[in-house]
Formats: structure tokens, C-alpha cells, sequence
């Protein structure tokens, strides 16, 4: 789920923690996904490329002179996502949720979050399928139980495209693939420069000058040690900030093969390769 961060509600980092706190995957995952999915906690999940633990070594130096910009928990905590029972209760995620709703100047009034002027938080969820209800739903009714009123949009295809370019949402939905090897298409995606850009990649308006920097880093890395470097930085600062509420992925391929069918045992890390695939030679075998 990208928020746009034009939006005067979305400024706030405390906002869209809370929001993602009332996002309950694990029940999501348990109950409409049968277990199938992982909850994706990088923009480079499953990848060398995603920042694990806290920053050391290049990482480290290259996130240092940042520090006064940066969250201070960046250094010292690993970036984690609220991990729920699965069991659609979801008090103590309310109880954090309200807390940085405070912090952000809102306050639970009658049953409604609403701000100093009595108006309440409100949310629009853009959607082309109606096959995502079932998953926003839930949600919705978690945003509820702590005073934030929502809706979801349902919209064809080109009307949803020309929304997301023209910046007219609130939040939205999306896969933004990433390469393994990150290069310019990062600055469409977080630059400042394009934040005010109708049909950029930046669709979220993201403007700040450290992400500026370490895209600039990834650019112009000289060798794989830097870029790695370089984009685990990137990640882990975009991570911190809470631009996303993250959905999931899976890390492998649903096959089903005849028994006939034979493969390399050395496959790529992220392709099916199919078409290096062959047909068993068999004796018995009639030709077909």
C-alpha cells in the first residue's frame, strides 16, 4: 500500500506507522492466503540487495554523515514490522496506533480520530480489482476500531492509471519491480526532482535530500561491492521512514511437471528457466 505524501495527513511519519500497525497480515496471510506468502520487509526483499541487521562497516560510513537527518534508531535497531497472533485481535497494535496518532497531534474523539479542528482522518483506498476488497476490507474495519474513517475506489484500469499520474489518491496499490543491478530508474523513483512530475515513478512524492544522496551513491557505485553498499543504505533509510505499508511475496515457483520432464540442477536464483527444460530419454518411450 503507497501513500501519498503531498497529502497533509500522510506528512506525518507517526501517521503512516499507525496506519500500518492496523494492516494485519498474518491473519490476511492464515486466512485468505492459506500461509502461502511472506510479508516483504525490503523495497529489494529476497535479494542481497535489502538491508539486514543494523548498518556496519560501508554501510556504516556511508550512512553516517546523515546521522542528524536520520531516525536514531536507524543505528542501533533492526527495522521490523509488528508481527500480530493471526487471530484477528489486534488490541495492543490499536494501543501503538493510538499512541502515534497523539504523537502526531490527533485525538480519539467519540469513537473518531479527528484533528484540532474536530475533522476526521480519512482514507480512500484506489483499487482496479474488486478481487482486493476481500483484502482491504479487514483493514478497513481494523481503521475503524481506532477512529479512521476509509473507503475504497474502485476504478477501470486507464481511470486508475491516470489517477496514479496525475497524483489523485490517497493510497494505492502496486508491485514496484526492482533490478538486481540498481542503476538511474532509482532516481524516477525517489528523486526529488520528480516528485511534482505527472507519470513519474515517484508517484508517492517523496522529497528528501538524503534519499537524494544515496541514490546518487547507486548511480555512480564504481564496482558490485559499492552498489550493494550503496542500496542496502537506500533501502534501509526508505524503511525507517515508513513510506509503505508492505503487502507480501512469495520466493519460489508454483510448478506442477510430469515426471518426464527433467532440469538442470543448477537453476538460476530467480528464474524458472523453463526453456531449458527437456524430455527424459526413455526406452519405452513411443516418441510423442
Amino acid at each position: 500500500f503507497w501513500l501519498n505524501l503531498r497529502k497533509d495527513k500522510f506528512k506525518d511519519p507517526n501517521v503512516r506507522k499507525a496506519l500500518g500497525l492496523m494492516f494485519d497480515f498474518e491473519w490476511t496471510n492464515r486466512t485468505l492466503f492459506y500461509g502461502a506468502y511472506k510479508r516483504s520487509d525490503s523495497f529489494f526483499s529476497n535479494s542481497e540487495l535489502a538491508a539486514t541487521g543494523v548498518p556496519q562497516g560501508d554501510e556504516l560510513a556511508l550512512l553516517t554523515p546523515f546521522k542528524a537527518q536520520l531516525p536514531a534508531e536507524l543505528f542501533t535497531q533492526v527495522y521490523t514490522l509488528d508481527k500480530t497472533k493471526g487471530d484477528g485481535r489486534v488490541r495492543k497494535q490499536q494501543r501503538q496506533a493510538i499512541s502515534l496518532l497523539k504523537q502526531a497531534g490527533w485525538t480519539l474523539k467519540s469513537g473518531k480520530m479527528v484533528d484540532a479542528n474536530d475533522k476526521q482522518l480519512s482514507v480512500e483506498f484506489l483499487v482496479y480489482s474488486p478481487s482486493f476488497e476481500r483484502i482491504i476490507q479487514p483493514f478497513r474495519k481494523n481503521l475503524q476500531r481506532i477512529g479512521i474513517a476509509s473507503e475504497i475506489r474502485i476504478v477501470d484500469v486507464s481511470q486508475y492509471v491516470n489517477r496514479l499520474n496525475n497524483f489523485d489518491f490517497d493510497i494505492f496499490t502496486l508491485t514496484q519491480a526492482q533490478s538486481l543491478s540498481p542503476g538511474n530508474e532509482q532516481l524516477s523513483m525517489w528523486g526529488s526532482e520528480f516528485a511534482n512530475v505527472p507519470g513519474t515513478l515517484n508517484r508517492i512524492g517523496l522529497q528528501d535530500p538524503v534519499v537524494d544522496a544515496l541514490v546518487s551513491e547507486v548511480i555512480n557505485a564504481t564496482d558490485r561491492k559499492n552498489l550493494v553498499t550503496a542500496t542496502k543504505a537506500l533501502d534501509r533509510v526508505l524503511l525507517w521512514k515508513n513510506l509503505v505499508i508492505p503487502q507480501w511475496h512469495i520466493s519460489s515457483y508454483r510448478v506442477a511437471y510430469w515426471q518426464q520432464i527433467q532440469r538442470p540442477e543448477k537453476l538460476p536464483k530467480y528464474g524458472l528457466a523453463i526453456d531449458s527444460w527437456w524430455q527424459k530419454d526413455n526406452a519405452s518411450n513411443t516418441g510423442n
